[in-house]
């Protein structure tokens, strides 16, 4: 286990984070851009940029997100594209961010509180308490280590000098035609630039879980077809668990085969944290065909879990579909916490 002390932020680190937080709560950036309008900042040294997401346009919820990489901002455009009667655990518990909220001072730990003081600050009325929050997917929201304070100060410095330049009208980025404000140090000539660039693709992950056991293929390709159409999913349930105090709570993975017409739950596992996924959903599936056959069609969630049955469903002849909902795996969800709420 990681030392706890030794991963907790300084006030010094402290001090600086909520420096810039309430520079940033002071230029009101809310009231210029919307969650979508993405500002990119790409770090000396690192490989991937960082975006910064504005919340609170809409007068809902104040904050600025932290996207560090290429896979924390795919999962917020997953987020965005999610239908509406999504369930919320699956929209919410995939998300890899850091969080600055402009909040209220019940939405803060006696921690948190305490930091505030310490440091002199002056946290008064609705909107006004700022507080921070790591987002992991399959874990509950926590509190931001050393290194996250570090990561999310320089994010926030260089946002701040970064909006500048379009709140004093000195760079225009049309956003709504896919632009972003980009923030880069050159090496070459020793100074930050900023400058506007389309918004780049984000690369797709195509690392799929390969089958290349030909025995269990062959066993799968002799099963016979049938009409049957089941759904097949991954959803974190939210009902946070915490095996130790010093951990960050998580999310229990609960893995399910649900009949598509019928909504009949044929199969189902709740994982382990430390559990891999992957091959519980593959040793899951394949159990189910050996039982049952081949399904006339698997349908998933979204695109995403291609990486994991993509390459069985092509070498043993079974359609995937996604995109068009999951209404029993939702209701099988909803009972199933419910029915964990009430033990």
């Amino acid at each position: 286990m990681a030392d706890v002390k030794k991963n907790t932020p300084t006030l010094e680190q402290w001090a600086e984070l909520y420096q810039v937080a309430s520079i940033i709560q002071n230029m009101k950036p809310w009231h210029y851009l919307w969650d979508t309008d993405l500002i990119t900042i790409l770090l000396p040294h690192s490989q991937e940029p960082i975006y910064i997401s504005v919340m609170g346009r809409n007068g809902a919820c104040y904050g600025i997100g932290v996207y560090p990489g290429y896979k924390s901002i795919a999962a917020f455009y997953r987020l965005l594209h999610m239908p509406e009667n999504e369930l919320p655990a699956a929209m919410m518990n995939i998300q890899n961010c850091l969080m600055c909220y402009y909040g209220n001072r019940d939405e803060l730990s006696p921690n948190e509180r305490a930091i505030i003081k310490a440091l002199g600050l002056k946290c008064r009325g609705e909107n006004n308490w700022i507080y921070f929050r790591s987002m992991k997917e399959g874990y509950y929201p926590w509190f931001l280590n050393s290194e996250q304070v570090v990561l999310m100060t320089q994010a926030l410095q260089n946002f701040v000098m970064a909006f500048k330049y379009i709140l004093n009208g000195k760079i225009t980025v049309r956003f709504e035609e896919n632009e972003t404000l980009l923030r880069l140090y050159s090496e070459e000539r020793k100074e930050w630039l900023n400058t506007v660039i389309p918004v780049t693709p984000i690369p797709v992950d195509s690392s799929r879980y390969v089958i290349d056991n030909k025995d269990l293929l062959h066993k799968l390709n002799c099963q016979k077809p049938s009409n049957m159409s089941i759904e097949f999913d991954l959803v974190y349930l939210s009902m946070p668990f915490q095996d130790n105090k010093d951990e960050t709570p998580y999310f229990p993975g609960f893995l399910s085969i649900v009949e598509r017409n019928s909504g009949m739950c044929l199969s189902q596992h709740i994982a382990d944290k430390d559990e891999e996924t992957e091959i519980t959903m593959i040793n899951m599936l394949c159990d189910f065909m050996f039982k049952n056959g081949k399904p006339n069609a698997i349908y998933i969630r979204d695109d995403r879990f291609l990486l994991y049955i993509a390459d069985l469903c092509k070498k043993i002849n079974v359609k995937i579909i996604y995109g068009k909902g999951m209404p029993g795996t939702n209701e099988l969800v909803m009972e199933t916490t419910k029915l964990m709420r009430n033990r």
